[in-house]
């Protein structure tokens, strides 16, 4: 999997280079920008509120009552009460929150963009993160009809010591046992025991463990950033995209896939939407921020490496004008994590789960 991951990185950033240059009518990476297919339907850059004009700074806040959960140990939720939403764009290069990126040259039913992205992983760790002010919970670019396409949490490289019945899994039962592999995790030394770097996969989340472990008691993780491009496939109603991206700070080593699926549709002056993804960590990954080694407890029985695996995911949105610069917003997220996750000792939920009802200003 890492090699397929860096492989398309690499095979997408050549073929994009090959594109045709983007009208600046016709495309900014921002969904508050109207997209070929949205103008296919009757959006207009020039009279719909949901553009953003090229050069120009875009200003939002969403103001209401909501909570990202936490699924870590001793960590704190976050809540979504005040959330800001800055984004400049200009005909190509875009900032937009917690990313930086160039736009490539768009085809009408695709686009494509190369970014940077701040890896949020580890504003589980750190209340004040960066991703924990900006887009929290998902809320980023509120004020528009389409919400941003969002990249995975974190990425790292794959385990070559997988428990039986194979190397990744999606959120099913693992079977009991041990890795088998010797690779570095995640950039951190390894634990001096057991024998062959091997540390040990409890037999199931009702595992006991002799001490307790909490994001306030283990080492800080470090923070990272992530490259990676994301092709975009445009259609009436939503679009399809996938986005590939790798740790270049050489934090935790690895790569991140994610797919995604997004459905738009109007009822009277609600607009909604309903978003499926689908998105792939690395054992690099979990294990670096997941993963306990003899850095983080000094009781041997606390020792977990993490795995690889997939999480599926589910978003809906509901937006409501009030006026040419107020509306409301709903916003419900559900993801699930992989049984390789939930299962160390500092995870103590299966899934992150994200609520919000207000309303969003656009300045």
């Amino acid at each position: 999997m890492k090699l397929t991951a860096t492989a398309l990185i690499a095979v997408g950033i050549s073929l994009l280079w090959q594109q045709p240059a983007y009208s600046a009518q016709q495309y900014t990476q921002s969904n508050l920008s109207a997209t070929p297919a949205d103008k296919a339907d009757g959006f207009d850059c020039v009279s719909n509120q949901d553009c953003i004009a090229v050069n120009s700074w875009h200003l939002g806040i969403a103001l209401g009552v909501g909570v990202r959960v936490n699924p870590l140990q001793n960590g704190d939720n976050v809540p979504l009460v005040i959330v800001p939403d800055i984004a400049y764009y200009s005909e190509h290069w875009y900032w937009d929150n917690t990313e930086v990126g160039y736009q490539f040259n768009a085809h009408p039913k695709w686009r494509a963009e190369a970014f940077l992205k701040l890896n949020g992983e580890r504003a589980w760790f750190s209340f004040w993160h960066p991703s924990n002010v900006l887009s929290a919970g998902g809320l980023a670019n509120v004020n528009q009809f389409i919400p941003p396409t969002q990249s995975p949490p974190g990425s790292g490289d794959d385990d070559s010591g997988n428990e039986s019945g194979g190397e990744e899994e999606s959120g099913g039962e693992e079977s009991g046992g041990q890795g088998s592999g010797g690779e570095e995790s995640g950039g951190r030394e390894d634990p001096p025991a057991p024998p062959n770097d091997e540390r040990p996969f409890p037999p199931s989340n009702d595992f006991v463990f002799s001490e307790n472990i909490g994001v306030d008691t283990v080492r800080s993780r470090d923070w990272a950033i992530d490259a990676g491009v994301r092709l975009h496939y445009l259609m009436s109603n939503g679009e399809i995209t996938l986005t590939a991206a790798k740790d270049i700070t050489q934090t935790y080593h690895g790569e991140w896939l994610q797919a995604d699926y997004s459905r738009n549709w109007q009822w009277s002056d609600w607009k909604f939407q309903s978003k499926f993804s689908l998105i792939w960590k690395s054992s690099n990954l979990i294990d670096y921020y997941y993963g306990i080694d003899s850095q983080d407890a000094f009781d041997l029985t606390n020792l977990y490496r993490g795995k690889a695996g997939w999480q599926p995911a589910i978003k809906l949105v509901a937006q409501k004008p009030i006026n040419e610069n107020w509306d409301w917003l709903m916003m419900l997220s559900y993801q699930r994590l992989h049984n390789s996750m939930t299962r160390s000792p500092i995870v103590k939920r299966n899934n992150i789960t994200a609520a919000f009802i207000g309303v969003a200003y656009r300045f």
